[in-house]
């Protein structure tokens, strides 16, 4: 009787946390799905559904959360709606970024969006996480992402940026 009940406890411990690790959404996957979300709606929902289910303190998964906002609001088709998903998503990630300001990722994520969204909704810290962004990559302080999320932003900066000749260079350089 004792071993069985020793048993069943050994067993429930290992499906809670087996459950568990499987209830995160993977920060790489994330990453994965993130790019190629802006083309596809039924990801972007999916996505947003599955980052809404949990309750997440990590950072980087309510940075991403805040992206995924973000897109959901070019595939929404009132002006209004497009507008309060933007605000939504600028808001969680500016907080984000308030907690971590030095972070690569956040900043990248919240430049991403903005060059891509109406000037005219004041949304303007372009020049701040560029310069950031700039300064990490070509000091190579991107310690908390993997490389091959850095590389990507490098080349993401050396195509979207609007970068001087001498930045290109460095960036094509360093990655």
């Amino acid at each position: 009787m004792k071993v069985n009940f020793l048993y069943i406890c050994v067993v429930f411990v290992f499906i809670m946390q087996t459950t568990h690790v499987y209830s995160q959404i993977d920060i790489n996957i994330l990453r994965f799905q993130y790019r190629k979300a802006a083309d596809s709606e039924k990801l972007t929902n999916w996505l947003h559904s599955e980052l809404e289910k949990k309750e997440n303190n990590l950072s980087s998964h309510n940075a991403y959360k805040a992206a995924i906002i973000a897109v959901k609001a070019k595939f929404a088709f009132w002006p209004n709606e497009k507008l309060s998903l933007v605000k939504k998503a600028m808001t969680l990630l500016d907080k984000c970024i308030i907690q971590d300001p030095n972070n690569i990722e956040k900043r990248w994520l919240r430049y991403s969006i903005e060059i891509n969204i109406p000037s005219v909704l004041g949304y303007n810290h372009q020049t701040i996480d560029r310069k950031v962004i700039m300064e990490q990559l070509s000091q190579k302080k991107c310690n908390e992402i993997d490389h091959q999320q850095v590389v990507f932003i490098a080349n993401f900066m050396k195509q979207f940026a609007k970068l001087t000749t001498q930045e290109t260079k460095q960036l094509s350089y360093l990655f």
